[in-house]
């Protein structure tokens, strides 16, 4: 009987000698597949496959920039640092799309909540092919449509470096012909025209059912991920992004024949996000189309129609346009819900820190990096070529890196907030 207590006693300490080595593999393991997870996020900061002109060196001075507010001085040496995308030149010169693909490859990730909520954008470009790919390839998805417009008055060799472009990203990016094209000249109806083009032909491509549209320029990058940007408009419930600042007014830009039906001109902005629906309404509905007639009855004046066409259709809850405001509600920096979150823009301010405007706007710089970083708007306006683009490849660097983070992790950014956008005033009070 002792003997047999002996065997057993030895057999359970074997057993247990067993399965502490199998214990202390697993955790070995696994200890190890969270250190490569860590390594493999934690390269996502410096990518050189995706990052292309950013060394090691200035990535760390980004990191820097977008996570402390500089002093002036430092700031300023930064005005005219310029890192050349030197693989847009190297495609240029050999018309070879696959530099042009392998500087984006990388980021056509998407899950099934993005395959299933393609949105659409339009661009309006006249120069600088660099900044118009860098842009595009940022917003880039096959799901996705866009439609780009360029400029009458570009020269033949930007159409054409746009026409390529479009080729190497793919079909669904679609470019209005020469022969369609308008001379966009700012504050008269040619800049409503050109989006008005764009937008005709996307609601024609019946391979995507866009759910939104946004309108952007080449002087512009998002703060939002193709991910991020899809929770933000399911948040809204149904509601458009349409800016409004004044009533019947200015008077100076209200037309002078009034319409048949009763509206209130109102002033707002023309960087706006719109659902399908609404776009629709754009082109089909008879208040549109008057709204539109009489807009275009002035287009030789110097109105600035394209700021109170969409607005006026946005907050005059009579004419039925879907999603459109119950109420004018204009911006008031104290009340969050009042939010034009399509664009952050720096309007008029009283202190432009770059020391550079531009009809009103003031030039972002590297001094606006850490703020930019916490706003919730989905695009920033306006960047200026050869002015602090040193703040253009800061920023391009953080939304990559959060793209890529997206990717390996499977997780929106921690500081997302998708309630943001449920809480806008439009989205709990529209048609």
């Amino acid at each position: 009987m002792i003997i047999i207590n002996q065997l057993l006693r030895k057999l359970i300490i074997k057993r247990l000698h067993y399965t502490c080595i199998f214990i202390l593999v697993v955790i070995i393991l696994l200890n190890k597949l969270l250190v490569n997870k860590r390594n493999e996020v934690s390269t996502t900061s410096y990518n050189p496959a995706i990052y292309r002109n950013l060394d090691m060196t200035f990535t760390q001075i980004c990191e820097s920039l977008l996570n402390t507010e500089p002093n002036q001085t430092f700031a300023k040496q930064y005005e005219q640092y310029s890192t050349k995308q030197h693989y847009i030149d190297q495609w240029k010169a050999l018309n070879d799309c696959t530099i042009i693909r392998n500087s984006f490859k990388y980021l056509l990730w998407s899950n099934k909540e993005e395959l299933d909520y393609p949105i659409g954008f339009t661009f309006t470009v006249y120069e600088n092919i660099e900044r118009v790919a860098r842009l595009l390839r940022l917003l880039y998805r096959p799901h996705n449509l866009y439609c780009i417009h360029v400029d009458r008055k570009a020269s033949d060799d930007f159409y054409h470096s746009i026409i390529n472009l479009a080729r190497c990203f793919g079909k669904n990016v679609e470019i209005i012909k020469r022969s369609q094209s308008v001379s966009v000249k700012w504050g008269y109806f040619s800049v409503l025209d050109s989006f008005l083009k764009c937008t005709k032909i996307m609601l024609n491509n019946t391979k995507i059912q866009w759910k939104y549209v946004m309108n952007i320029n080449g002087k512009e990058l998002p703060l939002r991920t193709n991910w991020e940007l899809i929770k933000a408009l399911k948040a809204l419930n149904g509601a458009n992004i349409v800016g409004c600042t004044i009533k019947n007014g200015p008077k100076k830009r209200v037309p002078r024949r009034k319409p048949s039906f009763n509206v209130t001109w109102i002033k707002g902005s023309f960087l706006a996000v719109l659902r399908r629906e609404f776009v629709t309404y754009i082109h089909t509905s008879p208040y549109s189309i008057e709204l539109l007639n009489i807009l275009r009855e002035e287009q030789h004046l110097k109105k600035i129609p394209d700021e109170m066409f969409l607005s006026t259709l946005a907050y005059n809850p009579q004419l039925q346009a879907p999603g459109a405001c119950k109420e004018f509600y204009p911006p008031n920096e104290n009340d969050s819900q009042s939010t034009f979150v399509s664009r952050f823009v720096l309007w008029k301010p009283k202190q432009c820190v770059t020391g550079r405007r531009y009809h009103t706007i003031c030039m972002l710089g590297v001094q606006h990096l850490y703020n930019l970083t916490k706003r919730q708007e989905f695009f920033v306006n306006k960047f200026q070529n050869g002015f602090y683009d040193a703040a253009y490849d800061c920023l391009e660097y953080w939304i990559l890196k959060k793209m890529q983070n997206e990717r390996v992790t499977g997780r929106l950014d921690p500081t997302f907030n998708a309630k943001f956008y449920a809480e806008l005033h439009c989205s709990k009070n529209h048609i």
